[in-house]
């Protein structure tokens, strides 16, 4: 019996402190990930205020919006890639109704891109990539069943990109 207890207490004491050494390997294992995690998000968020778009209306008629969406940032944003739209365009406007409307729009038709400031075409109307630098004449449509502009209504748009980056206008249909 007096060679039992000894053994039994190390057995314990041994036990005890590799629990607290394995729980303290744990948890210094799990700050050095969230640390690693917080680095990244950090990052991340710094990416992220690093896209500055400017929105300017060209026009507004009763189902359509043309404007021209600027990239003053320094990372391209991207339209489509891959058969995913990236980027959204978000419409709102009072109806006949005083009601307000609104939308959003993926599927929408890039007219033109140019480089800011020049006459230059930088490359075809098909590209899905607006560069820093860049400028891009873009033309909204309205679902088919939507009400349509009235004159002198209040209309505003955001958009939106792939970087979760949004920046947005308001106008008024003039005619």
């Amino acid at each position: 019996m007096s060679l039992s207890a000894p053994i039994i207490s190390n057995i314990i004491i041994s036990s005890i402190t590799f629990f607290f050494i394995f729980s303290s390997l744990l948890i210094f294992y799990e700050y050095y990930e969230l640390s690693k995690y917080l680095v990244e998000y950090e990052e991340l968020k710094a990416e992220r205020f690093q896209v500055d778009l400017r929105i300017m209306l060209n026009g507004i008629s009763d189902h359509q919006i043309n404007l021209t969406l600027r990239n003053c940032g320094n990372i391209p944003i991207f339209f489509f890639r891959r058969d995913y739209c990236w980027s959204s365009f978000i419409v709102s406007y009072k109806d006949e109704s005083n009601i307000w409307r609104s939308y959003l729009i993926e599927d929408f038709q890039i007219i033109s891109i140019k480089i800011v400031n020049a006459n230059f075409t930088s490359s075809s109307p098909n590209s899905l990539t607006l560069y820093p630098g860049e400028e891009a004449e873009i033309m909204l449509s309205l679902p088919s069943s939507s009400p349509k502009i009235p004159v002198n209504s209040l209309v505003e748009v955001a958009f939106t990109s792939n970087y979760g980056v949004s920046t947005m206008v308001r106008g008024v249909r003039s005619s």
